[in-house]
């Protein structure tokens, strides 16, 4: 019965969507219209209809800028979108009043074959100004929102839901986190609803690049519609994230109107803008266009990351429930907290081949079989997910474990029961201000220090990725008191660093990058404000729950015209130690041991150690001193830090 439901309901959600034309354009057809030759336009009407519009000012309706995602910004008002195919005026990016009478007499156009009409691909500005303007439909060339809604009510949308992956490090586009909307229907059949995302259309996998586009605007986002299960399985299995979902408490018209907008969105492009202008920023515009009197993007000053907008939901009082969706991965680990160290290593030693089916069986007591039959089940699903087993042999492997599984009496199995970590909405704020005061090889100074956007290694991890910082356009001023002089430190364009700890499930690597212009030490001891650029990979692990430990193979490229060639490249190490006591005391220490060479033949040593009291969600006090020994100078830098996250 679950199956035949699962075929029935799936197949009326992708019905539905390729009616709509919503899914991407090579699966699925257009919706055929068949022109009526009888329909003529009767302009004096149309012309009345644009008269009323133009007196009642629908053009400055707060609710018709949020249809065209219109915003005020420094160069004026204009729509966030950058399609030309979403505008029906010739300059409807930029003039609210124009775009409003080309869409009101688009209505009136006849039907043209095998080509979508404005009544139906802008669905939810004319159910709009349908409303305010009391539109005769019978004077229409089709009845656009009949038609609408016998495809709508086919699909038995039910419920609104906002779902947020935690960040992941393995890919800079997911660095931040993301959020997608699920429509799921009446019969709470969630994983095979369907799911809306917005994201940039990229192959860009490097780091430095994607981060530079992203941040510039050069990449393009769209809507897609997909299963939910898709995005499960590429989330919560393949990428390692857990997942919460967040039901809004819209009404049934509220999630009636957020739907018509979402195919008043398909195919659209709009800039991507890393920061701002993103995934989770407008995925907002749905909800604004759903509740009428909602305002959710405004009010964002230079970033909207995902967390942000999760937390405006809930300052709006629209979540009704948040439910915890736990990663494969992490309910192996769930599973392993049971289980002894023994058990462990039978488990891990079948599910890679070194052990047969019968090897694994003895010794195993009779009420464990259940449970470790259920946990060779996820691991062998991981490993393949992760390519570190062929099909065939997960195959094999997994029918012996299945065979042994139905052999078990029910009532020894354990229920797994994942703990939820601590939600995303609870992590600290992401932009930081930092007041602090030191001394530089004797020279005291005052620093400013500013972050606009993310999370360093030495904030509060509660809410977010253990070992994991991201920081984009963080830059530090100094003022020096004994000769007067101002020095900008430290500006760095992208600076992340991934510290995903291995385990004996699985062997995950690490990797760091730092990027921009910093004050570079000279051979002869004076210092210059010139570019730089640090990367490392390695290992990383964690000892008894408060430790963290990890090593890397590094390289450091700093640039000067007073270097030989003007450039100083360095390669070496580094070893890293996190110690973390109940989120309260934070400490995080590092030694680089680097050599020049090519360049300038220099050893290279940097000790750096940082410690930080928290003392609210978004203020905490941070001591840092740093010992630095280049062309055989060594300099000492210690300084304490004020720090409000906002």
């Amino acid at each position: 019965m679950l199956f035949n439901n699962t075929i029935k309901y799936g197949l009326t959600a992708v019905l539905f969507l390729m009616s709509l034309n919503i899914f991407p354009q090579n699966q699925a057809p257009s919706i055929e219209y068949v022109p009526d030759p009888s329909y003529t336009v009767d302009p004096t009407y149309v012309d009345s209809l644009v008269k009323k519009a133009l007196d009642l000012k629908l053009y400055d309706d707060p609710y018709w800028k949020k249809l065209l995602h219109y915003k005020v910004g420094l160069h004026g008002g204009r729509s966030l979108i950058d399609d030309k195919k979403f505008f029906l005026a010739d300059n409807g990016k930029r003039s609210l009043k124009d775009e409003l009478v080309a869409t009101i007499r688009a209505f009136f156009t006849p039907i043209e074959k095998d080509k979508t009409h404005a009544g139906i691909r802008f669905i939810a500005r004319f159910s709009w100004l349908s409303e305010k303007l009391a539109i005769d439909k019978n004077r229409l060339p089709f009845d656009f929102d009949g038609r609408f809604d016998k495809y709508y009510e086919s699909i038995n949308v039910g419920k609104a839901i906002v779902v947020f992956p935690a960040g992941y490090m393995g890919s800079p586009a997911s660095m931040f986190g993301h959020t997608l909307f699920i429509f799921e229907n009446k019969q709470n059949k969630r994983i095979i609803s369907p799911a809306i995302n917005y994201a940039a259309n990229t192959t860009e996998d490097f780091g430095p690049i994607f981060a530079v586009k992203g941040l510039f605007g050069f990449y393009y986002g769209y809507f897609s519609v997909m299963p939910y299960s898709d995005k499960i399985n590429e989330y919560n299995n393949s990428e390692m994230r857990d997942m919460w979902e967040y039901t809004l408490n819209l009404s049934d018209d509220e999630v009636k109107r957020a739907f018509k907008h979402v195919v008043e969105m398909d195919k659209v492009g709009s800039r991507y803008f890393f920061l701002d202008e993103n995934c989770s920023y407008n995925l907002l515009f749905l909800i604004d266009v759903a509740r009428p009197e909602l305002d959710l993007t405004s009010g964002y000053f230079f970033s909207a990351e995902p967390v942000d907008t999760i937390r405006g939901l809930i300052k709006a009082d629209l979540v009704k429930k948040r439910d915890y969706r736990p990663s494969l991965f992490s309910q192996i680990m769930a599973r392993s907290e049971s289980v002894s160290s023994a058990d462990s290593d039978k488990v891990i030693n079948f599910a890679k081949g070194k052990i047969s089916i019968e090897e694994f069986n003895s010794s195993i007591s009779q009420n464990k079989k259940a449970e470790l039959y259920d946990f060779t089940t996820d691991y062998l699903k991981f490993l393949l997910i992760k390519d570190k087993i062929k099909i065939e042999d997960y195959q094999k492997r997994l029918l012996q474990i299945l065979n042994e599984r139905s052999r078990v009496d029910n009532k020894n199995a354990v229920e797994l029961s994942v703990k939820e970590p601590f939600p995303p909405e609870s992590s600290h704020r992401s932009r930081k201000l930092s007041l602090s005061g030191g001394t530089y090889d004797g020279f005291r100074y005052y620093q400013m220090a500013f972050r606009p956007s993310c999370h360093s290694l030495i904030d509060s991890d509660k809410g977010l990725s253990k070992g994991s910082e991201i920081e984009f356009m963080p830059f530090a001023a100094r003022y020096y008191q004994e000769n007067k002089k101002f020095k900008f430190e430290k500006l760095s364009v992208v600076r992340v660093i991934s510290l995903s700890e291995s385990n004996r499930y699985n062997v995950a690597n690490c990797y760091l990058l730092d990027t921009g212009g910093r004050q570079n030490i000279l051979p002869d001891h004076t210092q210059s404000f010139g570019g730089f650029l640090n990367g490392g990979t390695g290992y990383s692990t964690s000892l008894f729950n408060f430790f963290q430990i990890y090593g890397m193979a590094e390289t450091d490229i700093r640039f000067s015209g007073q270097y030989k060639y003007n450039s100083l490249l360095c390669f070496g190490g580094r070893l890293g130690l996190i110690f973390d006591v109940f989120d309260v005391w934070k400490s995080v220490v590092s030694a680089d041991f680097m050599r020049g060479v090519l360049t300038e033949k220099t050893n290279v040593m940097r000790i750096t150690a940082e410690e930080r009291i928290k003392i609210s969600s978004f203020f905490q006090i941070t001591g840092c001193y740093t010992n630095e020994f280049i062309f055989k100078k060594r300099t000492h830098d210690i300084s304490a830090r004020a720090e409000i996250m906002f």
